[in-house]
């Protein structure tokens, strides 16, 4: 039987059956366009637009509970937590928050409803989880959040959407 070749470079045999790369640098660069694929699918979902019913809010109430209507609102059923992604500068993957390694639980509640603590204002993108914080459906859409938590670091946010993985 002959040996397969690595998927990523297509060049060296795999010597371990087991093995789905030859090497942790072509291991690295599968999850980097990965990465890359989702975040420019990501990128062209619609943005969800102002709730009619808050349009005659002054701008600085609109822009607090904005969001919490739509993360609500939208939610699928048994969605208990959810969280956010954005992708900033010349980022080519994107972030999310919160991180998993910055708080007890990787997301924020539904139900009472937690404001997300997010490093800038922009356009996120939405994932919603379940009790046990397993994904459901996948990304959702993209919500404009109006306030930023300076206390947060791009650079805390995880790289990948899903909760329990690196």
């Amino acid at each position: 039987m002959e040996p397969s070749l690595c998927p990523q470079c297509k060049r060296r045999p795999l010597t371990d059956v087991r093995a789905r790369y030859c090497s942790a640098a072509c291991r690295q660069r599968a999850f980097r366009t990965r990465a890359m694929q989702l975040s420019n699918v990501l990128d062209n979902q619609a943005a969800v637009p102002l709730l009619a019913d808050l349009q005659p809010l002054p701008p600085d109430e609109r822009t607090l509970r904005e969001p919490q209507h739509q993360l609500v609102g939208r939610a699928p059923a048994g969605a208990v937590y959810f969280r956010l992604g954005i992708r900033l500068g010349k980022s080519k993957t994107h972030r999310w928050f919160p991180g998993q390694h910055t708080r007890a639980r990787p997301a924020y509640r539904l139900d009472p409803f937690e404001f997300p603590c997010v490093p800038t204002i922009g356009s996120y993108t939405v994932v919603y989880l379940d009790e046990a914080l397993r994904i459901l459906d996948g990304p959702r859409y993209n919500l404009h959040i109006g306030r930023a938590d300076f206390g947060v670091n791009y650079c805390q946010g995880d790289r990948s959407w899903r909760v329990g993985r690196g």
